[in-house]
Protein backbone atom coordinates (compact mmCIF):
# COMPACT_ATOMS: atom_id res chain seq x y z
CA UNK A 1 0.00 0.00 0.00
CA UNK A 2 2.80 2.44 0.90
CA UNK A 3 4.53 1.70 -2.41
CA UNK A 4 1.32 2.50 -4.32
CA UNK A 5 0.91 5.79 -2.46
CA UNK A 6 4.53 6.72 -3.15
CA UNK A 7 4.08 5.89 -6.83
CA UNK A 8 0.87 7.95 -6.97
CA UNK A 9 2.59 10.85 -5.22
CA UNK A 10 5.56 10.78 -7.63
CA UNK A 11 3.17 10.55 -10.59
CA UNK A 12 1.26 13.60 -9.37
CA UNK A 13 4.51 15.56 -8.99
CA UNK A 14 5.57 14.53 -12.49
CA UNK A 15 2.20 15.57 -13.95
CA UNK A 16 2.42 18.91 -12.17
CA UNK A 17 5.93 19.46 -13.56
CA UNK A 18 4.77 18.62 -17.10
CA UNK A 19 1.88 21.08 -16.73
CA UNK A 20 4.38 23.70 -15.57
CA UNK A 21 6.57 23.03 -18.58
CA UNK A 22 3.56 23.31 -20.90
CA UNK A 23 2.72 26.64 -19.29
CA UNK A 24 6.26 27.86 -19.89
CA UNK A 25 5.97 26.99 -23.59
CA UNK A 26 2.54 28.66 -23.75
CA UNK A 27 3.95 31.81 -22.13
CA UNK A 28 6.80 31.94 -24.65
CA UNK A 29 4.39 31.46 -27.55
CA UNK A 30 1.98 34.12 -26.26
CA UNK A 31 4.77 36.65 -25.82
CA UNK A 32 6.14 35.87 -29.29
CA UNK A 33 2.67 36.23 -30.77
CA UNK A 34 2.14 39.53 -28.96
CA UNK A 35 5.48 40.88 -30.22
CA UNK A 36 4.62 39.73 -33.73
CA UNK A 37 1.21 41.44 -33.62
CA UNK A 38 2.76 44.57 -32.16
CA UNK A 39 5.46 44.81 -34.84
CA UNK A 40 3.42 43.76 -37.87
CA UNK A 41 -0.02 45.16 -37.05
CA UNK A 42 0.87 47.92 -34.57
CA UNK A 43 -1.62 46.29 -32.24
CA UNK A 44 -0.69 44.22 -29.21
CA UNK A 45 -2.93 41.59 -27.66
CA UNK A 46 -4.30 43.27 -24.52
CA UNK A 47 -4.73 40.18 -22.33
CA UNK A 48 -1.33 38.56 -22.98
CA UNK A 49 0.47 40.31 -20.13
CA UNK A 50 -2.29 39.42 -17.68
CA UNK A 51 -2.38 35.75 -18.73
CA UNK A 52 1.41 35.60 -18.57
CA UNK A 53 1.44 37.00 -15.02
CA UNK A 54 -1.15 34.48 -13.84
CA UNK A 55 0.63 31.65 -15.62
CA UNK A 56 3.92 32.46 -13.89
CA UNK A 57 2.25 31.91 -10.51
CA UNK A 58 0.90 28.56 -11.65
CA UNK A 59 4.23 27.62 -13.21
CA UNK A 60 6.03 28.31 -9.93
CA UNK A 61 3.73 26.25 -7.73
CA UNK A 62 3.30 23.41 -10.19
CA UNK A 63 7.05 22.78 -10.30
CA UNK A 64 8.30 23.68 -6.82
CA UNK A 65 7.69 20.33 -5.07
CA UNK A 66 9.03 18.40 -8.06
CA UNK A 67 12.18 20.49 -7.94
CA UNK A 68 12.52 19.90 -4.20
CA UNK A 69 12.08 16.15 -4.70
CA UNK A 70 14.82 16.11 -7.30
CA UNK A 71 17.09 18.22 -5.07
CA UNK A 72 17.13 21.05 -7.60
CA UNK A 73 16.63 23.98 -5.25
CA UNK A 74 19.41 26.32 -4.24
CA UNK A 75 21.38 24.90 -1.33
CA UNK A 76 24.20 26.03 0.89
CA UNK A 77 26.65 23.57 -0.65
CA UNK A 78 29.47 26.09 -0.57
CA UNK A 79 29.12 26.41 3.20
CA UNK A 80 28.05 22.81 3.87
CA UNK A 81 31.06 21.22 2.21
CA UNK A 82 33.35 22.71 4.86
CA UNK A 83 31.29 21.47 7.80
CA UNK A 84 31.90 18.10 9.46
CA UNK A 85 29.48 15.30 8.55
CA UNK A 86 27.44 15.57 11.75
CA UNK A 87 26.99 19.35 11.31
CA UNK A 88 25.92 18.83 7.67
CA UNK A 89 23.39 16.26 8.82
CA UNK A 90 22.00 18.56 11.52
CA UNK A 91 21.85 21.48 9.08
CA UNK A 92 19.83 19.38 6.61
CA UNK A 93 17.45 18.22 9.34
CA UNK A 94 16.94 21.76 10.65
CA UNK A 95 16.44 23.24 7.18
CA UNK A 96 13.91 20.52 6.32
CA UNK A 97 12.12 21.11 9.63
CA UNK A 98 11.94 24.86 9.05
CA UNK A 99 10.80 24.30 5.45
CA UNK A 100 8.14 21.87 6.65
CA UNK A 101 6.64 24.26 9.20
CA UNK A 102 6.79 27.33 6.95
CA UNK A 103 5.18 25.37 4.11
CA UNK A 104 2.52 24.00 6.46
CA UNK A 105 1.61 27.52 7.61
CA UNK A 106 1.46 28.85 4.05
CA UNK A 107 -0.67 25.84 3.01
CA UNK A 108 -3.12 26.54 5.84
CA UNK A 109 -3.42 30.29 5.34
CA UNK A 110 -3.38 29.97 1.56
CA UNK A 111 -6.34 27.60 1.84
CA UNK A 112 -8.18 29.97 4.18
CA UNK A 113 -7.67 32.94 1.85
CA UNK A 114 -8.61 30.93 -1.26
CA UNK A 115 -11.86 29.79 0.38
CA UNK A 116 -12.53 33.34 1.55
CA UNK A 117 -12.09 34.67 -1.99
CA UNK A 118 -14.45 31.99 -3.26
CA UNK A 119 -17.15 32.93 -0.74
CA UNK A 120 -16.70 36.66 -1.42
CA UNK A 121 -16.93 36.01 -5.17
CA UNK A 122 -14.00 38.42 -5.61
CA UNK A 123 -12.75 39.12 -9.11
CA UNK A 124 -9.56 40.71 -10.42
CA UNK A 125 -9.68 44.35 -11.49
CA UNK A 126 -8.13 43.72 -14.88
CA UNK A 127 -9.03 43.02 -18.48
CA UNK A 128 -10.13 39.40 -17.99
CA UNK A 129 -11.81 39.77 -14.56
CA UNK A 130 -10.95 36.29 -13.32
CA UNK A 131 -12.33 35.02 -10.00
CA UNK A 132 -9.51 35.48 -7.49
CA UNK A 133 -9.88 32.01 -5.98
CA UNK A 134 -8.94 30.49 -9.36
CA UNK A 135 -5.66 32.40 -9.27
CA UNK A 136 -5.00 31.54 -5.62
CA UNK A 137 -5.92 27.86 -5.33
CA UNK A 138 -2.60 26.72 -6.81
CA UNK A 139 -0.68 28.26 -3.90
CA UNK A 140 -2.03 25.99 -1.13
CA UNK A 141 -1.95 23.00 -3.47
CA UNK A 142 1.67 23.68 -4.42
CA UNK A 143 2.66 24.27 -0.79
CA UNK A 144 0.86 21.11 0.31
CA UNK A 145 3.14 19.12 -1.96
CA UNK A 146 6.15 21.13 -0.77
CA UNK A 147 5.15 20.36 2.83
CA UNK A 148 4.93 16.66 2.03
CA UNK A 149 8.31 16.79 0.32
CA UNK A 150 10.00 18.45 3.30
CA UNK A 151 8.45 15.80 5.56
CA UNK A 152 9.73 13.06 3.25
CA UNK A 153 13.20 14.65 3.33
CA UNK A 154 13.20 14.64 7.13
CA UNK A 155 12.03 11.04 7.34
CA UNK A 156 14.67 9.98 4.81
CA UNK A 157 17.42 11.79 6.70
CA UNK A 158 16.34 10.33 10.03
CA UNK A 159 15.99 6.76 8.76
CA UNK A 160 19.29 6.88 6.85
CA UNK A 161 21.11 8.09 9.96
CA UNK A 162 19.54 5.34 12.08
CA UNK A 163 20.59 2.76 9.50
CA UNK A 164 24.12 4.15 9.53
CA UNK A 165 24.31 4.09 13.32
CA UNK A 166 23.01 0.55 13.46
CA UNK A 167 25.71 -0.60 11.06
CA UNK A 168 28.63 0.91 13.00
Amino acid sequence: MAHKLTTLYHTLLDIMSYLGRALLVAIALLIALDVLFSNLLNQSIPWVLEVTEYSLVFLTFLGAAWLLRDDGHIKFDLVLQYLPGRAQYLFRIISSLIGFFVSLVITFFGSVITIEMYHKAAYTDAILQVPRFILLFIIPIGFLFITIEFLRNMVTLLTEKKGTRGGT
